[in-house]
């Protein structure tokens, strides 16, 4: 999928390409409807999926973080 969407296989040395592949994980484990509005629920699941063992103070965090920027 990170294939798709750079055209080209990706390489985790280059940033660019690591950068896309984190953002495709990131949309993926929110399981948004619009990746620009994000529910509170959208932003936890992402933050859960990003970092499991984290939750429930990084995922708040992570929360608060997106409301305040």
């Amino acid at each position: 999928r990170v294939r798709d969407g750079l055209g080209h296989k990706p390489k985790i040395q280059n940033i660019t390409d690591s950068i896309y592949a984190a953002a495709f994980k990131l949309k993926a484990a929110a399981q948004a409807r619009d990746p620009f509005d994000l529910t509170q629920q959208e932003v936890l699941r992402a933050a859960h999926g990003y970092n499991p063992g984290g939750c429930p103070s990084y995922c708040e965090d992570v929360w608060t973080y997106y409301n305040n920027h």
